[in-house]
């Protein structure tokens, strides 16, 4: 999309402040979240890095507790339909965390 329209916008300090703490929550730059906003859609803050470290632990943890429920299944050894069904929530709990909005 070409964008070769421009406007000029006055804000007061306290309002150039506000917009550039709201955008730097965001990583957005001001036109980005301006036209986020004019899209009737909420700028989403980017969450600290902890939260994506937290993220990766939870994926590889489900990923492997699948693989150990498939090779004990194939062995015989556990209870693989108990522990396969665990696996799958720590999954699950991985695409939740995914979607979550992290407080102000």
């Amino acid at each position: 999309m070409e964008r070769n329209r421009k406007f000029l916008v006055r804000l007061s300090d306290k309002e150039m402040e506000d917009l550039d703490r709201c955008v730097k929550k965001t990583g957005m730059s001001r036109e980005g979240y301006i036209r986020c906003l004019l899209k009737d859609k909420r700028p989403v803050e980017i969450p600290p890095a902890p939260y994506y470290d937290l993220m990766r632990e939870v994926h590889a943890l489900g990923n492997n507790m699948n693989q150990i429920a498939h090779r004990a299944h194939a062995l015989g050894m556990i209870d693989a339909p108990v522990y396969q069904r665990n696996a799958k929530k720590v999954g699950e709990l991985g695409d939740r965390l995914a979607l979550v909005t992290l407080p102000k």
